[in-house]
């Protein structure tokens, strides 16, 4: 009884586990947008080796 009892309490609070995950899944989409946004102007800049390539951020 002490089980099955444990199994609902965790059911229940399930709901506000998945609302959680959902949150953090859209603040790291936030996070990953404004580091490429970031990486664009580092990218696009003028004085930048190879302007608009992205492969740049790869090299050592």
């Amino acid at each position: 009884m002490a089980s099955t009892q444990a199994d609902d309490e965790e059911e229940e609070g399930g709901g506000l586990i998945n609302i959680l995950s959902g949150v953090g899944l859209a603040a790291a989409l936030v996070v990953l947008a404004f580091q490429l946004m970031t990486a664009n102007v580092w990218i696009s800049a003028e004085d930048a080796e190879k302007v608009g390539d992205w492969t740049q951020l790869l090299s050592l």
